[in-house]
């Protein structure tokens, strides 16, 4: 995957609600042979999004945790 963007959490809470669970499990259950078609296709900045969508969705996560647990919420 290029890294040569910069990626920088957010606490963006509209990311969180913007990829359901079932969208994100297509993204981390591409195989291989999809990855390498792709960059054959020349489709690969389509892959660095995901990904960066995917890190940014973990930060938010991490970061409702985080509130959540400092303001004593549990998570249902």
């Amino acid at each position: 995957m290029n890294m040569d963007f910069e990626l920088r959490p957010t606490c963006d809470i509209s990311l969180k609600t913007w990829l359901n669970e079932k969208e994100l499990m297509v993204y981390i259950s591409l195989s291989q042979p999809k990855v390498r078609e792709a960059r054959e296709s020349k489709g690969l900045p389509f892959f660095d999004l995901m990904g960066r969508i995917m890190y940014e969705r973990t930060a938010v996560d991490a970061w409702i945790r985080k509130e959540s647990k400092k303001s004593g919420i549990s998570r249902k």
